[in-house]
């Protein structure tokens, strides 16, 4: 009677066990699923590679970090660009930015800011303001609104003519992202 009992016991055990390694295996399964087709949902509807589009930026992930941009990069010329500089001239060092008129600055500062030590305001030359006055010696941003739109490198120094695209543009490349 007793080994019966013990048989039955172990049959509804092993049942039990049975069931919950399917239903373990059957989670595993479809959050892998999910998640890539969550990934190719992503990639179609928002944009080519890690592109996405949150309402107000266009956000790009890469390298673990997440870059926004007021722009796509289909829709930035890049054919007026002459510059050289890349991420590993301005890491760890300090960043300073001519921007009169404050355009992109927060963009700029929020894409650069894991790389520099910081970035600070600055005149490129002399200026009446009371800020740092640089020259070429040191990685400096200059940027003036202009109806000609251009990025150019002069030494350290960046100058970026245009408008909130072409600082889009300059910011692509430096990331590597274009």
């Amino acid at each position: 009677m007793k080994i019966a009992h013990l048989r039955g016991f172990e049959e509804k055990r092993e049942k039990q066990r049975r069931t919950g390694s399917i239903i373990l295996v059957g989670l595993l399964l479809l959050s892998t699923l999910g998640f890539a087709l969550s990934s190719v949902v992503d990639k179609n509807s928002q944009g080519s590679g890690s592109e996405r589009f949150n309402g107000q930026y266009w956000i790009y992930t890469a390298n673990g970090r997440e870059y926004y941009f007021s722009f796509s990069k289909s829709e930035i010329d890049f054919t007026n660009i002459y510059f050289t500089m890349n991420l590993g001239d301005i890491q760890n060092k300090i960043l300073y930015l001519d921007n009169p008129s404050g355009l992109g600055r927060a963009i700029i500062e929020s894409d650069l800011a894991g790389w520099v030590t910081r970035i600070q305001p600055a005149c490129f030359g002399e200026c009446a303001l009371d800020l740092p006055e640089k020259d070429c010696t040191e990685p400096i941003i200059v940027i003036r609104e202009s109806e000609s739109k251009n990025v150019r490198q002069q030494e350290n120094c960046v100058f970026i003519d245009g408008d909130e695209k072409t600082i889009n543009l300059f910011l692509y490349k430096i990331l590597g992202l274009a």
